[in-house]
């Protein structure tokens, strides 16, 4: 019976508990600094998060969404097509992956997802603040 072993443990469970006990029904309770630190932090969060779907939300951002998806759709629906069509017909299949890697495509697409998606990558993997990460903070 491991469930009840911490009954028996002594003193130091006990106090482990108490003390999990204490910290819980604490934080259940906020003083009015805290709770004006957390209007302050949640109002910063806000401020940067207008900014970042300020930047999305330009012509230019959503021009380079766009011209995104129609490069790199194009070459994934041949690439993807042509696995589904093997079964079928052999011939046709290797004439669409034939298509989908002819010249240097399948380069293009990859540099397109690059230049996509690697700022935000990399914003994300190097800034500590991060809008991907606001939410797996633990504070």
């Amino acid at each position: 019976m491991k469930l009840f072993d911490w009954l028996l443990a002594g003193p130091k469970a006990a106090e482990k508990v108490l003390d999990a006990t204490v910290s819980g029904l604490d934080k259940l309770v906020l003083t009015e600094e805290e709770r004006h630190d957390m209007t302050l932090k949640a109002g910063e969060h806000w401020i940067e998060l207008q900014k970042l779907l300020g930047e999305e939300t330009t012509v230019r951002g959503m021009t380079r969404r766009i011209l995104a998806v129609m490069c790199t759709g194009v070459y994934i629906l041949l690439s993807v097509g042509s696995v589904v069509v093997w079964k079928f017909d052999k011939a046709w299949a290797d004439f669409m992956w034939e298509v989908a890697n002819a010249g240097q495509y399948g380069y293009i697409t990859l540099t397109i997802i690059a230049f996509y998606f690697g700022p935000y990558f990399l914003k994300g993997l190097f800034s500590k603040d991060s809008s991907a990460s606001l939410s797996n903070k633990k504070e």
